[in-house]
């Protein structure tokens, strides 16, 4: 299988660049084809791009800036002009696991042609399941970030969706439509870091359920994440408590809960028995 990650990105080059250095510690990287779609950034040049990864990539930089969505849409369309046979979408704020791309090659094939490797909490499942002893989950839409794709559904998503502003919510209302199952791995594979992007704001966070590193450099910069998360989220819900009510924003989102057993875990195999 011939996979592209297809990165979109505008700007935040600290995000960008923690981004390059988590796909470096990606298993099977080889086989893959890196595309990073750069919506007119300011503050990195496309030599500062070619310096952050690791391996040669193929950047395509606006001449202006066009937005997230329009950013999204023109990648799908570039990559039926490649010969590969699936499509990672990516935003540049994500940290991965290592194993993430062998268990792609394995459950793609076993799906519809869609498959998360990112379980959003701003997306609640509606049904569980299991391929090859992994556990999944069905949901009603799917986030972009993370979600990789079959040849055959991009082609079927560029003829069939038109542009628009919520570009992954009208993908997967189609997709439902042709009763194309939107399945996503249980366990989030790779992890939204950014606090201030497209897909987050002061009424939501995007956070992958159950994410758990397997090597000690993305478990601390988790843990950095989420350390920022609770001091972002304490702050939000001290200057906006009426609109919240009670910590609404925590029982919405279900962060609290989502966060506590990794992080747990992460801290004792970084720690050990030494308290933190």
């Amino acid at each position: 299988m011939k996979i592209t990650i297809g990165v979109t990105t505008f700007n935040r080059r600290e995000l960008l660049q923690l981004t390059a250095e988590s796909l470096a510690r990606s298993a099977s990287l080889e086989y893959c084809n890196i595309r990073i779609y750069d919506d007119c950034s300011d503050q990195f040049s496309v030599s500062d791009i070619k310096n952050m990864f690791p391996v040669d990539v193929n950047i395509i930089r606006r001449e202006k800036n066009i937005g997230a969505d329009e950013n999204m849409r023109r990648m799908y369309i570039d990559f039926l002009d490649t010969g590969d046979d699936a499509l990672v979408n990516c935003d540049a704020d994500l940290l991965f696991r290592g194993d993430w791309i062998q268990l792609l090659t394995t459950l793609l094939p076993q799906t519809d042609g869609v498959l998360s490797l990112y379980n959003s909490s701003n997306h609640p499942c509606v049904h569980e399941l299991r391929i090859l002893e992994t556990p999944l989950v069905e949901k009603e839409h799917l986030g972009s970030a993370g979600t990789v794709f079959s040849r055959e559904i991009v082609a079927a998503i560029v003829h069939n969706v038109p542009s628009s502003r919520s570009y992954d919510w009208d993908w997967s209302r189609f997709l439902r439509r042709e009763e194309k199952r939107l399945l996503c791995t249980r366990d989030s594979y790779v992890q939204h870091i950014g606090l201030d992007g497209h897909n987050s704001g002061k009424e939501s966070i995007d956070y992958g359920l159950r994410f758990f590193p397997q090597d000690e450099w993305t478990m601390r910069h988790y843990l950095e994440f989420n350390e920022r998360l609770l001091e972002t989220s304490s702050l939000l819900i001290s200057e906006y408590k009426e609109f919240f009510q009670l910590n609404y924003w925590f029982k919405r989102t279900k962060l609290m809960s989502a966060m506590i057993e990794p992080l747990a875990k992460i801290k004792l195999r970084l720690y050990g028995d030494r308290r933190v």
